[in-house]
């Protein structure tokens, strides 16, 4: 009972943390399906991946580079919503990319379900000012990205979705 939480709980503690944020594209609509349902689909994709450990610094690559990490043993992953990122992590980059297996209990620590517990606002925009951290969430950012992930029209030879795909806005 008591015990094993409590040495589960100092396990985590000598974990590694990895940052991890993903964002993504689909036909599917996301408020509409749920995580999973969204991330099943061959029409969903990763545009980009950035993470970090807690003592390096953030790194990042576009979908079409997706690079298998060399080892992710020992660490604890952590991120904003983190039933999204595990849903895509299982169905694209594990299911698809073949990265390993990671659904082992207590390896995904999510900061928004410990904002909620804590009475504290969802959203990483409202969460950060709650906090007082100097780092807010860049909503410039957020809006490009919104603009990447949302068809423009779909294309009537192919049925496929046309995306806003100009450079600057991928970099």
């Amino acid at each position: 009972g008591g015990r094993r939480r409590g040495l589960e709980r100092a396990g985590r503690a000598l974990m590694r943390k990895l940052f991890l944020d993903l964002e993504t594209r689909s036909t599917q609509d996301l408020n509409a399906v749920g995580a999973i349902a969204y991330a099943r689909p061959p029409s969903t994709e990763i545009l980009c991946v950035r993470y970090a450990t807690e003592d390096g610094p953030v790194v990042g690559w576009r979908g079409e580079e997706l690079r298998k990490p060399k080892n992710l043993e020992g660490l604890e992953i952590v991120a904003h919503s983190a039933h999204f990122e595990r849903a895509i992590y299982h169905y694209i980059l594990h299911g698809r990319y073949g990265w390993p297996y990671l659904e082992k209990p207590g390896i995904w620590n999510c900061t928004m379900a410990r904002a909620y517990a804590c009475g504290l606002p969802d959203s990483l925009e409202y969460l950060g000012a709650a906090l007082g951290v100097t780092i807010q969430k860049d909503l410039e950012g957020r809006r490009v990205m919104l603009q990447l992930c949302t068809p423009r029209y779909v294309d009537p030879f192919t049925d496929r979705p046309v995306y806003d795909e100009a450079p600057e806005k991928l970099e």
